[in-house]
């Protein structure tokens, strides 16, 4: 069952991605999104994917984004950005080294074929 790291502030995405999720063959990890915290947690569950919901034009999103692809242990790592930003900034976060940009919709078997198309091989 592939593992998948859900990063995000906010306690609802959490808890409304995990239940989603899960029956679709995914064994969901969930923690707040803090920037260093999330290095670790990657290094520490060692995910299949990681699915990050941020505004990808928001300095923390950025900054969240350039920490995991630039730590050798976590650069291979799939990452997704879960985020309802325009083209242009999901461009600017494909940019900065996100594997992929899913909208934040009810569509959660879009999102699964999206997680299961990025998972680390």
């Amino acid at each position: 069952m592939p593992k998948v790291l859900v990063l995000s502030p906010s306690g609802l995405v959490r808890f409304r991605v995990k239940p989603e999720l899960q029956p679709r063959g995914f064994l969901v990890v969930e923690m707040d999104g803090a920037e260093g915290a999330a290095v670790r947690a990657v290094r520490a569950e060692r995910p299949d994917v990681v699915l990050v919901d941020a505004c990808a034009t928001s300095t923390a999103g950025e900054r969240l984004v350039r920490a995991l692809k630039a730590s050798p242990t976590t650069a291979h790592t799939p990452l997704i950005l879960f985020s309802d930003d325009g083209p242009d900034a999901r461009a600017a976060v494909l940019d900065l080294g996100a594997d992929g940009v899913v909208p934040r919709k009810d569509d959660f078997d879009a999102l699964a074929e999206t997680l299961s198309l990025h998972l680390k091989r």
